[in-house]
């Protein structure tokens, strides 16, 4: 697709990034609290269920982020 109006596509790529943003939230402090504590080896079975289940929505928003830059 050969967009006419730069910023009609800019406008569409910011759209499309603040969606995935949106759908895939991320709790960035949250997941830096827990990765600190499991390299200190002070994170409960919860906390680690927890860290693991941000990793896994971070990767999802990442590829999501990096298939739209991409395209």
């Amino acid at each position: 697709m050969v967009w006419r109006e730069p910023a009609a596509a800019l406008q569409s790529f910011f759209t499309t990034i603040e969606r995935i943003t949106r759908d895939n939230p991320v709790t960035i402090p949250r997941l830096q609290e827990l990765a600190g504590k499991a390299r200190l080896g002070q994170i409960t079975p919860v906390e680690g269920q927890a860290l693991q289940s941000l990793k896994t929505q971070a990767t999802r928003q990442g590829r999501a982020l990096g298939a739209v830059v991409g395209f």
